[in-house]
């Protein structure tokens, strides 16, 4: 990966996105997704190497998967496992079983992501970003206030006719 001073321009995150989705998409040919991986390698963005790294962890084609992991070994080297095991963590919701704070804290079970087959974690779409504030002025008061502008736009109107 370049470092972002020597970077020509910034990917935006719809491009990366798109590259996810081509690296990511099963029916997509395999020639275009290892390109895909090779460029988001290439990208100093931690969108990109999340990609790869669920990629590299969870990839059901063993040659796209190996192509993940070399492009991130490349740019990690000996911390490689320790990235993958952060990215895990964070996209599994929690550590793997076996892991030494889970045996400290046997009693208290940590919730979970819901997961797909070995632990991927599948996407809820169904749920609002619990982050995200509804703000604004309720509907019914700006119904209420254009009623209200419009009875005395007609009572002005037809008094003063």
């Amino acid at each position: 990966m370049l470092p972002p001073s020597e970077s020509r321009d910034p990917m935006s995150r719809s491009e990366i996105y798109g590259l996810a989705t081509i690296a990511g998409h099963t029916n997509t040919p395999r020639v275009l997704r290892i390109k895909a991986i090779r460029a988001l390698a290439r990208i100093p963005d931690q969108n990109a190497i999340r990609v790869l790294g669920e990629m590299a962890l969870w990839e059901e084609d063993e040659g796209l998967r190996s192509e993940a992991y070399r492009s991130l070994e490349a740019t990690f080297g000996n911390d490689l496992p320790e990235v993958l095991e952060s990215i895990r963590q964070e996209l599994t919701g929690g550590y793997m079983e076996g892991s030494a704070d889970d045996e400290e804290e046997a009693d208290e079970p940590e919730p979970q992501a819901a997961t797909g087959f070995e632990g991927k974690p599948q996407m809820e779409y169904s749920k609002q970003n619990p982050t995200t504030k509804v703000e604004g002025t309720p509907l019914w008061l700006l119904w209420v206030i254009i009623s209200v502008v419009v009875l005395g736009g007609l009572v002005y109107f037809f008094l003063t006719r």
